[in-house]
């Protein structure tokens, strides 16, 4: 209805826009990256940044955590720290044990976690059966969809699809 508004000019579009804004749910989306000192990390994080802060979709919040200790135990610490604070987490790191069961702990509270640009067998089954011999993708869930290739991955609390989801 609002991209109608817009095309034919309607008076009110602005206010529409204004309503549906208001409307949109609240949604704190939590990012882990490598080293801030690295500008493709840094670019990175400034391009899913704009991508939250610009969805129109949800009032997005992100919440941005770099790493420069990239250890097991650093990343699983930062993962339950994050995942406290946010409605849904993705993250660049190194497949481990560790990482493994902190990404399992947040699923088992609801909290969808995703792969960035790596392979982690905690990724179960995604928007492919077999992910790690899939191709790198910019994101594959870390726990399987309902159906493979045709699912409709939500935020806890929300009808919207979560980007990057196949939705």
């Amino acid at each position: 209805m609002l991209a109608a508004a817009d095309r034919i000019g309607f008076y009110a579009a602005g206010l529409i826009r204004q309503r549906l804004e208001a409307q949109a749910p609240v949604r704190r989306l939590g990012f882990v990256l490598q080293q801030r000192s690295a500008p493709f990390y840094q670019a990175l994080g400034a391009a899913l940044r704009d991508a939250v802060l610009d969805n129109r979709a949800i009032r997005g919040q992100p919440v941005i955590e770099y790493l420069d200790d990239l250890t097991p135990a650093a990343v699983a610490a930062c993962l339950r720290r994050i995942g406290s604070q946010a409605d849904a987490l993705a993250l660049v790191a190194a497949d481990h044990a560790h990482v493994t069961r902190a990404i399992d702990d947040l699923h088992g509270r609801g909290i969808p976690v995703f792969a960035l640009l790596s392979d982690l067998t905690a990724v179960a089954a995604s928007m492919c059966p077999r992910p790690w011999s899939a191709s790198r993708s910019l994101a594959l869930p870390t726990r399987p969809p309902p159906t493979c290739c045709d699912a409709r991955r939500t935020l806890p609390g929300s009808t919207s699809p979560v980007a990057g989801s196949g939705a």
